[in-house]
């Protein structure tokens, strides 16, 4: 009798249409994550690199070969940045394609193609992020350099970047990222535009929370209820104890 309240109600959260949805949206946050992950592995060791009074010693010509490590590291994170960016473009249109197609959620399409169009499309840091990607992909890393400027303003300053004319040997760059990073001069200051970009593709998603929040209250509602009503059972039949209704809450 026990096993089989037990059965009936992890068997109908496990199959409720609710908790697919639930699985859904968790999905896609996942693929933020890793983008947040890359993200963060990326700027910290920029950030540490070009504030950090005590790195300069890298500039040293007896460390050369260390800075070049170092040069082939920040690579290495920039390629997983962009990837995880990318996935994260990929997996959000299938997501909103599979979960958005009835007609019912004509409205939030359409606002959903108007918030893309109105942040990513003309959005200078995105056409230089996929046509790096692209770079990346069908041509190779490209190569990671530093410079160091002082002025009596700011003092020394330290700075990793990518030179734009190697960039621009490559004849895949669609006509509007090559005029924009022809306007930036020679040098894709990396920290600059991970930063940015990293946070445009953040605020989007932002919304995106928001926006599921509103879609799917009922949904969630009806699953937290369901799951009440287990939780009662579970009690009432003496299956679970305290701590492990708790956990039983938590992991559903």
């Amino acid at each position: 009798m026990k096993i089989d309240i037990f059965n009936y109600y992890t068997d109908k959260i496990r199959d409720a249409p609710e908790q697919k949805i639930i699985q859904e949206i968790d999905s896609l946050r996942w693929s933020f994550g890793i983008l947040h992950g890359n993200y963060d592995q990326l700027i910290k060791l920029l950030t540490l690199l070009e504030d950090k009074p005590q790195a300069i010693s890298l500039w040293d010509v007896k460390r050369k070969k260390d800075l070049h490590i170092i040069f082939e590291e920040i690579g290495r994170l920039l390629f997983n940045y962009l990837a995880a960016a990318f996935m994260l473009i990929d997996h959000t249109r299938r997501y909103v394609d599979h979960m958005y197609s009835n007609s019912q959620y004509a409205n939030f399409k359409q606002e959903y193609e108007k918030e893309i169009a109105l942040r990513f499309v003309n959005n200078d840091n995105h056409q230089i992020a996929q046509g790096l990607r692209n770079f990346i992909q069908h041509r190779k890393l490209p190569s990671v350099g530093s410079t160091i400027t002082f002025t009596q303003e700011t003092g020394l300053n330290k700075a990793f970047m990518v030179a734009i004319p190697s960039l621009l040997e490559w004849d895949g760059w669609s006509g509007r990222a090559r005029a924009i990073l022809l306007s930036k001069g020679d040098t894709l200051r990396l920290r600059e535009f991970v930063q940015q970009y990293f946070q445009q593709v953040e605020s989007f998603h932002k919304w995106l929370w928001v926006k599921q929040v509103e879609l799917h209250k009922e949904d969630v509602d009806r699953l937290n209820q369901l799951i009440r009503e287990a939780r009662e059972a579970f009690k009432n039949a003496g299956l679970l104890t305290e701590h492990e209704l708790k956990e039983f809450e938590t992991s559903v």
